[in-house]
């Protein structure tokens, strides 16, 4: 009899072992992802989902998460490579694409979820915490926080007979 421990090379894996294993994927197969955004519309999901069957870059996202990742992020493709390092997060659920509990956004509904995100004007804090709970793209920390500075640097112009106000010295 052989007792083993983590590193032991003496480790057996028994079918007990094996169907726990198997339990785990299917537990992971069965979330709902969309239950969990209730923050996020069905008329916004529905437009997620157009927008991502049309996205040849989440075409190709899907792909390799249904056929498997390249071992080496050498022979990775371009478009892919912003997701290699969050690649074992990133699953696909009902034509949506997540990366753990937060949806991946297309390219081209990017600019439209950081007008959404800023849209309450709660600063860079509240709006990175915002876009971090529901969404995902690559590089959206630095996005949120260049439009959240565009936003601020826009010279406030007042309305006509308004008074101007200078800055206090």
């Amino acid at each position: 009899m052989f007792i083993a421990d983590a590193l032991s090379c003496a480790y057996r894996l028994t079918t007990e072992d094996a169907q726990h294993d198997i339990s785990e994927v299917r537990a992971l197969t069965e979330v709902q992802h969309e239950d969990g955004h209730s923050a996020v519309s069905p008329k916004r999901l529905q437009e997620f989902k157009r927008v991502t069957a049309d996205d040849q870059d989440m075409q190709q996202l899907i792909s390799a998460i249904y056929h498997g990742w390249l071992w080496r992020r050498k022979g990775c493709p371009a478009k892919l490579l912003p997701y290699y390092d969050g690649r074992s997060e990133l699953v696909e659920d009902s034509g949506l694409v997540y990366r753990g509990e937060c949806l991946v956004v297309p390219h081209l509904l990017r600019a439209d979820m950081l007008k959404e995100i800023h849209r309450s004007h709660i600063g860079i804090g509240g709006c990175l915490r915002r876009a971090r709970e529901l969404l995902y793209w690559p590089r959206i920390n630095p996005e949120v926080k260049d439009c959240v500075f565009q936003v601020q640097r826009v010279p406030v112009i007042p309305a006509k007979g308004m008074p101007r106000r200078t800055p206090a010295t």
